[in-house]
């Protein structure tokens, strides 16, 4: 059991690093937009912006195609709440508790169950992970198609029409579901607290829009 914990600290130290990796891309994007939002000057048709949305959706789906497909051989969110949901003892209020330095405060009362959304026997309830892995599921179903089918190769059936593009909603709000599920259990694994995935940048990356690209001779 000891060992499969710590192969679930692993993990979602892992999911955790590709995610984050995943929403500085989403980041970038959506404020790229608002600059040409921001200026009627570049609101022209341009295969540039066509671009833009074209590699930031394959980027995403991909991603997420990557966190949520459950292979043998592949470290991914939904192997993981797969394993905890087949031995849920293993993530229990004791080995949560351990997390925390001998030094300092332990976890509050009640602190565990709150995190699990539901516990069963002082350990987290399957019931709950079940529900989970059906949300996501669910929110990935279209996306994982598409991903399959269009970006990874091209199926016959997209010939014929079969496939249908996935909308920047529905990737966005399976990344925002990714996200919560991460930091649920990136802090019942490592006892930290992630109140924003999003690091914040050192310099300035938007430094290169204040300059023209082109000069016009």
């Amino acid at each position: 059991m000891d060992q499969k914990y710590q192969k679930w600290r692993k993990w979602i130290k892992a999911i955790y690093k590709e995610l984050q990796g995943v929403l500085i891309q989403r980041h970038i994007f959506w404020e790229v937009q608002k600059i040409i939002k921001s200026n009627p000057k570049i609101q022209i048709p341009s295969a540039f912006y066509g671009f833009l949305g074209n590699a930031y959706s394959s980027l995403g789906v991909t991603a997420i195609r990557r966190l949520t497909k459950s292979q043998r051989d592949s470290v991914s969110l939904t192997g993981l709440l797969k394993e905890v949901q087949e031995s849920p003892e293993i993530m229990s209020e004791e080995r949560y508790a351990a997390l925390f330095s001998t030094d300092g405060p332990g976890p509050l009362k009640g602190e565990f169950e709150g995190i699990c959304e539901g516990i069963v026997d002082n350990h987290i309830d399957p019931a709950v992970v079940k529900t989970e892995l059906c949300r996501l599921s669910a929110k990935k179903a279209n996306l994982e198609d598409f991903v399959d089918k269009k970006v990874a190769h091209l199926d016959k059936k997209e010939l014929t029409g079969g496939v249908s593009a996935p909308t920047f909603n529905e990737l966005d709000g399976c990344l925002d579901y990714l996200e919560t599920l991460v930091k649920k259990y990136y802090l019942l694994l490592t006892a930290e607290s992630v109140s924003d995935m999003m690091p914040t940048f050192q310099y300035d990356w938007k430094e290169i829009f204040y300059e023209p690209w082109i000069y016009r001779s």
